[in-house]
């Protein structure tokens, strides 16, 4: 009796599809298995079915299978109409995690499986009885095993050495290179393409300067550059860069988790807080400081926070209080009067006369800045803290390792170096970010003269962004007084 077959091939990623007879393509794998059903006469009635790049891992049933690749569906439907009565497979572990699903769907139509790599006895179509024939399900047993086996220790040397790639070696975690750079090989810094490079410190220098995120994609498209990957100049893309830490010359693991739901089949990209970032220095070339890093991470997070979002069109939009109940003041046009600044109230006051009690006292408040000296620096400070504090963390785990603490004891330590590491690094950050404002302070009071031109014929998106970066509110109160309320400086 002639045996019918059909054949089943797959990979788990684009770049094993697109190989020619390279290792366990595609190809190959179908020609394996036409090479062996033609040495026994064999004539194919259904497929092949091929699953040319996707995962077949953590799926809970083969129905959802099924509706992400046409392959199961097409397998499913061949099998219902009993259309062969052998499915070759080059290895059992070509079938993934389904195996197992696919094993109990072909038996329940009388159907084997043959695997090239690991072969067993196939009988006529009428004598088979899966009950009867273990020999296919001790095979597949034993492939759940090795495949377990091969994943976790996969798993385990990527959480091993991918770490180490960034910290200690000072390489990117990841082969595909970020924007600005080229990929050179896997051993090799990402080398620095010098005409994007430009243009991305240019956005950075505006963004810092208070150029919104669409300011930031007008002024990409105005250099003429491409878009990642080919697609418009996206804000949210370009906000991704502005704070990403390899530009300013680091390699971090861990600056994301990603959490797969095996119900959906979606996975879920988690940003990791910095205090669990795996931080190295790169090889590769800077764009920028890490102290300018530090200055596009705290102007990303006020932005996001919707109490220093001072966007508005308008100079002071989202500065002014009042300073009785420390609410907000409102800006709205008084018929044919012309535009007000209104704390319903307290009081209300016409917008050029609060512009120009807002520059006087400004004007003031600076002057008393110039002859202010700058206190010291604690970075040195900051950076033998961390140190010592990372030797110390060490020490734990090597005399952890020596069973002279408990897993109990060591974690307990661990986590109390953690603790005082994120409140060194946390005073670091305030002392970069008060450097910062006391730079822009005193680049003010070098020229308090020029203080009222800038705030009257500058881009009010500009005056706010910097005014807030500085003081925290500036207040009214019932006598028309100004208040500045300075961030620390």
């Amino acid at each position: 009796m002639t045996i019918r077959y059909a054949r089943w091939a797959a990979v788990s990623t684009k770049d094993q599809a697109n190989r020619n007879k390279d290792k366990i393509s595609i190809e190959m794998q179908l020609e394996t298995g036409a090479d062996f059903a033609e040495a026994n006469d064999w004539v194919e009635t259904a497929g092949p079915f091929t699953v040319p790049g996707a995962s077949l891992t953590r799926y809970l049933d083969l129905s959802r299978a099924a509706q992400d690749m046409p392959a199961v569906a097409q397998l499913w439907a061949a099998a219902e109409r009993r259309r062969f009565d052998v499915l070759i497979i080059y290895s059992w572990d070509r079938l993934g995690d389904l195996g197992k699903m696919v094993k109990t769907l072909l038996d329940g139509f009388g159907i084997q499986i043959y695997s090239v790599l690991q072969p067993g006895q196939i009988r006529p179509p009428a004598e088979y009885d899966p009950y009867a024939d273990q020999s296919a399900d001790i095979m597949l047993h034993s492939q759940e095993f090795v495949q377990a086996f091969r994943i976790a220790d996969m798993r385990q040397k990527f959480k091993r050495y991918v770490p180490a790639r960034a910290v200690e070696r000072g390489l990117h975690p990841t082969a595909p290179a970020l924007y600005g750079y080229r990929y050179t090989s896997n051993k090799e810094p990402h080398q620095l393409d010098p005409v994007v490079g430009r243009v991305l410190v240019q956005m950075k220098d505006a963004f810092l300067g208070g150029a919104s995120y669409r300011d930031l994609a007008r002024l990409a498209e105005g250099s003429g550059l491409p878009a990642p990957r080919g697609r418009a100049w996206d804000p949210s893309y370009i906000r991704m860069l502005m704070i990403n830490p390899f530009y300013a010359g680091l390699t971090v693991f861990g600056r994301t988790k990603t959490v797969f739901n095996p119900i959906t089949r979606r996975s879920t990209k988690i940003h990791q807080p910095r205090g669990e970032w795996r931080v190295g220095a790169g090889r590769h070339q800077a764009l920028w400081s890490v102290e300018d890093f530090e200055r596009c991470w705290k102007e990303f997070h006020n932005r996001v926070d919707k109490h220093r979002r001072h966007r508005g069109r308008y100079q002071l939009s989202g500065l002014i209080f009042c300073e009785q109940h420390a609410k907000p003041v409102y800006r709205f046009r008084d018929d044919a009067r012309g535009m007000k600044y209104c704390c319903w109230r307290h009081f209300a006051i016409k917008d050029v006369a609060l512009y120009e009690k807002v520059v006087a006292e400004l004007i003031q408040e600076m002057q008393g800045f110039q002859d202010e000296p700058a206190p010291e620096g604690q970075g040195v400070h900051f950076a033998a803290s961390l140190e010592e504090l990372h030797v110390q963390r060490k020490r734990i785990l090597s005399l952890a390792e020596r069973g002279l603490y408990s897993v109990e004891e060591a974690e307990q330590k661990i986590a109390a170096v953690k603790k005082e590491i994120e409140q060194v690094k946390s005073s670091s950050e305030r002392e970069v970010q008060t450097a910062a404002n006391r730079q822009t302070v005193q680049q003010m009071a070098e020229h308090v003269d020029d203080l009222a031109a800038w705030f009257y014929n500058e881009d009010p998106k500009i005056v706010n962004h910097t005014l807030a970066t500085i003081c925290e509110r500036i207040t009214v109160d019932a006598n028309g007084k100004i208040q500045f309320y300075w961030r620390e400086v």
